[in-house]
C-alpha cells in the first residue's frame, strides 16, 4: 500500500497536466472491481472525485459522458462518438 501510494504520488507530481477529470470508459471487470477500489485507497479525496469509470452499453456510457459536457462529436468512435483516431 505503501508503495503504490508513494508512486501515485510521484507520478502526479511530475506530469505537468492539471487533471481536470479522468472518464475512463468500459474497464475490464478486474479493473473496476479490484485494481480501481484499491487505487482509491491511496488517491486523495480531490482526485477520487475527478476520475470516473462508465461501464455499461454504448448509449449508456454516452449519456453519462453527455452529462459532463462531452458530447458524440468530441469522442472517439470506439466508443460512440464522431472522432476517427488513426493508429
Amino acid at each position: 500500500r505503501k508503495l503504490l501510494k508513494m508512486n501515485l504520488e510521484s507520478m502526479t507530481g511530475c506530469i505537468p497536466v492539471r487533471l481536470g477529470a479522468l472518464h475512463i470508459c468500459h474497464p475490464p471487470w478486474f479493473f473496476s472491481k479490484i485494481v480501481f477500489p484499491i487505487m482509491k485507497i491511496v488517491m486523495n479525496e480531490r482526485m477520487r472525485k475527478r476520475v470516473r469509470l462508465h461501464n455499461g452499453s454504448k448509449e449508456d456510457v454516452l449519456g453519462e459522458l453527455e452529462g459532463f459536457g462531452l458530447s458524440k462529436r468530441v469522442l472517439p468512435v470506439d466508443i460512440g462518438g464522431e472522432v476517427v483516431v488513426e493508429s
